[in-house]
């Protein structure tokens, strides 16, 4: 840095400013779909709190345990769908991605969990929104490039 004063940092921000402006440009129809995915999940989590007899069909709801599980499941919905409108907001590429892997992983836990417990069609859904999901993350990834 010859020949410049000690305090001049100005082609360090530009190049700070760029990298931002990559890492932070995020397309608006992909906060759309974050939001939506978002508002999805939080309904869910109000449907397993206030009637989690529409979603355990079959289920004993007033069997000990029951209530404390469904809890359990809608406290992860409320942490992921929490995170995921979040971030879209904030419209930040890494944050998103970050969240897109969070649901991900969550998303498999439930496939596995359908095949498991011999429900296809709950297996079945969880693997189209899991692709998805995966989709937009992978959009995001590229972007980011």
């Amino acid at each position: 840095m010859i020949g410049r004063s000690p305090g001049d940092y100005s082609d360090f921000n530009k190049r700070r400013k760029m990298i931002s402006e990559k890492t932070n440009s995020v397309p608006l129809w992909i906060v759309l779909v974050s939001l939506a995915y978002a508002l999805l999940t939080l309904v869910g989590v109000a449907t397993l709190v206030f009637s989690p007899e529409r979603v355990l069909e079959g289920v004993d709801v007033k069997a000990k345990g029951i209530l404390f599980l469904t809890n359990i499941w809608a406290t992860r919905n409320l942490a992921v769908g929490a995170v995921l409108a979040y971030s879209a907001l904030k419209r930040s590429a890494p944050m998103l991605l970050l969240s897109y892997v969070f649901l991900l992983v969550t998303l498999i836990g439930d496939v596995v969990n359908g095949i498991v417990q011999n429900e296809q069609t709950f297996a079945i859904s969880s693997g189209i929104v899991a692709v998805l999901a995966m989709l937009v993350a992978f959009l995001i990834r590229r972007r980011m490039d």
